[in-house]
């Protein structure tokens, strides 16, 4: 069997930018099931997105169903894939493909939902790529926590804090 001197697929670089923590400035928190889930926007995943393939990026909208008040968007996100030899050399090109869901509920502005559903399907594509996956894990540590009774370090670190301020008197 003859051992194959290429390979395709993302490279050592792309996948540290890919995988790497998501930098705290760009780390959101919102209450979401009793607990605080952390976030990213997608003006991060796409800037993110664009440093790591060089601007290579293709989205399409597959479908849309619009049922009960919500818009539901089927996405393709699409990104270059390079096949080198082992000196280091392109060979060819082709391009990788996530396709991922995003909703969104309908209020008065019908552009406001396609939009906010893209973005959601762009930010679940984008942790198949690793993308904010760190983020995830975070939340579920602290959802974990909660389940257990116990206090998230977060909570604790301000009712300490709370202790050192006067009590005011209830009116």
């Amino acid at each position: 069997m003859k051992m194959s001197t290429h390979k395709i697929g993302l490279n050592e670089a792309q996948i540290e930018a890919l995988t790497a923590a998501t930098p705290e400035e760009d780390i959101l928190t919102r209450a979401g099931g009793g607990f605080e889930m952390s976030y990213v926007t997608g003006e991060y995943v796409k800037r993110t997105m664009l440093n790591v393939f060089g601007g290579a990026i293709r989205y399409q909208v597959l479908d849309r169903v619009v049922d009960k008040g919500s818009l539901i968007l089927h996405v393709s996100v699409e990104y270059p894939l390079y096949e080198n030899h082992k000196n280091g050399s392109v060979i060819s090109d082709t391009w990788g493909r996530i396709e991922e869901f995003g909703t969104a509920t309908i209020r008065a502005d019908f552009g406001q939902a396609w939009k906010t559903a893209f973005t959601d399907a762009l930010k679940r594509a984008a942790t198949h790529l690793g993308i904010g996956l760190d983020l995830y894990h975070k939340t579920q540590e602290e959802k974990e926590t909660i389940d257990a009774g116990a206090k998230p370090a977060w909570v604790e670190a301000a009712e300490a804090n709370n202790a050192h301020r006067p009590q005011r008197d209830k009116l």
